[in-house]
């Protein structure tokens, strides 16, 4: 590891009620950010051009030629001693390598942003009048460092010829197990590698950028360093070498990664990085987050896993163009979507970012619906409260209620009375919930419904996998069941359902323009793992997107342990392609939920996992290619269709469709017949939209399905459609954010837009 030096003393940031206000307008908060296609803008008078961050032959960072422009108004001169947190990055192309001013063209810019600041050392600076700024951190991954900066500088940096550009120094935060057999964990234990090795993820290593890892914790190796489960890391809040955990994040995150103890990860066997780049009250900034990146990328990170964030689905370029650099190193990043829905448009950054894959949330909800036969002396029918049992099946069933005590094999056998198809009403006591549903289970019950002692409601566990649903109730809703059926002699029926929906909480797509995310769902409601004291949530109800981009991280460790040749597009790909349907659109659950075990051994992949348009005014021209490539050392011939599944407007209400078309907006796939894929080579398919001159804006998605004799895979796709702005229209005046501050004409403002903070011209 390198040394670091310490941390200098925490800078005061500003005492005016204004200062606050604007601060915590470009505050980050709650999770993740970027897609192909737009980053940093040029400005001209009318319009907004947002310049690709990187692209796919060259790798490389494309800069405007014209300094962007912001608009947070400031007046400059009565809060010119408050200092601004800021990213500055550098034009090292104006510098000559071996300069007299460093030893690198990077060395040379520092010293010259250096001497406008008189900040040579980061230390700490006297407050008053003539006050500076400092320099805190290099981020050489991204040829910037980050500082404490007045206003009343900002004039000079932006004309500097040492400055491509300035950016606030955003506050990320943090984003709050049955679920490992859920999405099939388990399962893919049971396989080997290549080298006969069980499938955990051993010789995978994760970095897990968050508050730290409690390493102590004997699910998580009981040490730290070489020989123990966390490697090595490095504490980028206080410039330490010890990762410890202050708030317990960090350590829910990589017990849900990589527990191997009483609690298992998906990914028992890999290995961890533990970077704590958030504080203890779970916010860190994105130059600490960007350290870390660079830190992960140099101790040879598999895996990145980022349950952190700020909402913005355009991104932030100076965090952006770190992850771009770690993709290109061929590290998978994974980040939790955020905890903003249900709204649409809510990705979060960094997940909105279009090689990141996108993690939203899922829990499992239950319904409970009592009926009876239609009598004058009965009440009408009734939806009860309810919370599923963990560990219960996705399941439907309806049955005649009966009443089964507090559920001991005695009380399913009476001469009276026979549970074959029924749902059992049992009492909570004595019995674990496990054995009360499996003595309903064997007395031929297809159901169990649990009431409480007390008033209120509970969680309660299975601890393992039920061939029945069952679900928990309050005692208050169990006495009105038993009331219903002593006063009844008729038939009270249950109609019980279990199943995985979105957590109300998750973030929604679309993200930037056009951006089909989030990409992925897992699970993230009432999940079981480690906790910072040593020991484990158990039944406590926890929930965010931070509990899901964890466990596709681990999902990722296993994939790359039984296929490390496989790149980080092909395990998004894998993992997207063979997702499961649980039944809701592109924006809410991307591609499906995670199923790792589908995800390992496919047939073939589609290397174009999600599809994305935005366009303006009618073309016929709208294309994109999707690369299928056969992993198999046979032929497969494949079908090809498109399910055009919804439509929504602008304002994301809906507009009704059918099945196969946008009513007259075109959707076709080349070769529309199918195709056969040859062994271990690739196909392309052409993905064209035609837009006639009547469409109507909105939002347009579905999938593509490739379907073989043995297996199918699907493409989520979503079309962005908008009419041309009218020229005199600015296209992004409506998401700018003004103090209330007023301010003299003479003097220079300043804006926030997209994460600059710049003069505007």
């Amino acid at each position: 590891m390198r040394k670091r030096k310490g941390r200098a003393l925490t800078i005061v940031l500003g005492i005016a009620a204004i200062l606050v206000i604007v601060l915590m307008s470009v505050a980050v908060v709650l999770a993740p950010p970027i897609t192909l296609g737009y980053g940093n803008t040029t400005k001209t008078t009318n319009t907004t051009e947002w310049l690709p961050l990187w692209n796919d032959s060259s790798k490389k960072a494309n800069w405007s030629h014209t300094k962007p422009t912001v608009p947070f108004e400031w007046n400059t001169s009565s809060e010119s001693h408050n200092l601004i947190p800021v990213i500055i990055m550098l034009n090292t192309d104006a510098f000559v390598t071996g300069s007299a001013a460093g030893n690198t063209s990077f060395d040379a810019a520092k010293q010259e942003v250096a001497t406008i600041l008189e900040a040579d050392e980061p230390h700490a600076m006297a407050w008053g009048t003539g006050i500076r700024g400092k320099i805190k951190r290099d981020l050489r991954i991204i040829d910037a460092i980050s500082a404490d900066v007045p206003l009343s500088l900002m004039n000079e940096l932006n004309n500097s010829k040492a400055v491509k550009a300035i950016y606030p120094d955003r506050k990320v935060h943090a984003l709050l197990a049955n679920s490992v057999p859920l999405i099939h964990g388990s399962d893919v234990w049971q396989l080997q590698d290549a080298g006969g090795n069980n499938v955990t993820g051993k010789g995978v290593l994760v970095a897990v950028l968050d508050t730290g890892v409690n390493y102590m914790h004997p699910d998580l190796g009981g040490g730290f360093g070489p020989g123990y489960k966390v490697v090595g890391g490095y504490d980028f809040v206080n410039n330490d070498t010890d990762p410890m955990d202050d708030n317990g994040h960090g350590t829910n995150v990589a017990g849900i990664v990589a527990a191997d103890g009483n609690l298992k990860g998906v990914a028992p066997g890999a290995n961890l990085l533990a970077y704590k780049v958030l504080d203890k009250t779970g916010s860190g900034y994105a130059s600490e987050v960007i350290e870390g990146i660079e830190e992960a990328i140099a101790d040879g990170a598999d895996i990145m896993s980022m349950s952190f964030g700020f909402p913005g689905p355009f991104g932030y370029i100076p965090l952006d163009l770190a992850i771009n650099h770690a993709v290109t190193n061929g590290i998978i990043i994974v980040a939790a979507a955020g905890n903003e829905g249900p709204g649409f448009g809510t990705i979060n950054s960094p997940a909105s970012h279009e090689r990141v894959i996108a993690v939203g949330d899922t829990l499992d909800e239950s319904i409970l619906e009592v009926q009876t036969l239609t009598s004058s002396q009965l009440p009408e029918n009734k939806v009860l409260e309810s919370l599923p049992m963990k560990f219960s099946p996705h399941k439907s069933v309806t049955g005649e209620l009966a009443y089964a005590g507090l559920g001991y094999p005695e009380n399913f056998s009476s001469v009276n009375t026979t549970f074959t198809g029924k749902v059992a009403l049992i009492k909570r006591g004595i019995l674990t919930f496990e054995v009360k549903v499996k003595n309903a289970f064997n007395a031929g019950a297809t159901g169990a419904i649990i009431f409480n002692k007390e008033s209120w409601n509970f969680l309660g566990t299975l601890i393992n996998k039920s061939e029945i649903p069952a679900v928990s109730i309050s005692g208050e809703e169990g006495e009105y069941l038993l009331n219903l059926l002593n006063s009844s002699n008729e038939p009270v029926f249950a109609n019980l359902t279990i199943k995985e929906s979105i957590w109300v909480g998750s973030s929604r797509g679309p993200a930037g323009s056009s951006t089909a995310k989030p990409d992925l769902v897992a699970p993230g409601c009432w999940i079981n793992t480690t906790t910072m004291d040593g020991n484990y949530v158990g039944n406590r109800i926890i929930e965010g997107t931070s509990f899901s981009a964890p466990h596709v991280s681990g999902a990722c460790a296993l994939l790359l342990q039984l296929h490390p040749d496989w790149t980080p597009g092909m395990i998004k790909a894998a993992l997207m392609n063979n997702a499961r349907d649980i039944g809701y659109g592109v924006f809410e659950q991307g591609a499906g939920r995670v199923d790792v075990l589908k995800a390992a051994e496919p047939e073939f992949i589609a290397n174009t996992p999600s599809i994305g348009f935005y366009i303006t005014g009618s073309r016929s021209s709208n294309n994109k290619r999707i690369k299928v490539e056969n992993l198999q050392n046979y032929s497969i011939p494949v079908n090809v269709s498109v399910v055009c599944e919804q439509g929504m407007y602008l304002n994301f209400t809906h507009i009704n469709i059918n099945s196969t078309s946008f009513d007259n907006i075109k959707i076709n796939v080349t070769p529309d017949n199918g195709f056969t894929l040859h062994p271990k080579e690739n196909e392309q398919i052409d993905f064209t939209v035609t837009v006639p001159e009547n469409y109507t804006a909105g939002y347009y998605c579905g999938k593509v399905l490739l379907e073989s004799d043995n297996s199918s895979i699907s493409i989520p796709f979503a079309l962005t459609l908008k009419k041309p702005p009218s020229p005199w229209i600015f296209a992004g005046a409506s998401s700018t954010t003004s103090s209330a501050m007023g301010y003299a004409e003479a003097e220079p403002r300043y804006s926030i837009e997209s994460g600059e903070c710049v003069k505007i011209k």
